[in-house]
């Protein structure tokens, strides 16, 4: 589980860096503004999703010392 974790985190950090990087190109407009909230509402779940890693890390880690 803790191999899933990690790989999980990694491919979710990787695809925050690739969302920095579209939401920095130099683009104007009404497409170009929905583009970006959708990079910011795909952001904000990556994160919840990255939060809730860490917490399951955790608890695996106490788990495993119990």
């Amino acid at each position: 589980m803790t191999n899933l974790i990690d790989q999980t985190e990694r491919v979710l950090g990787d695809a925050r860096v690739l969302m920095d990087q579209a939401g920095a190109i130099d683009w104007e407009g009404e497409a170009a503004q929905a583009f970006r909230a959708g990079l910011v509402r795909a952001s904000d779940m990556a994160d919840g999703q990255l939060f809730s890693l860490v917490q399951a890390r955790r608890l695996l880690e106490e788990e495993t010392r119990a």
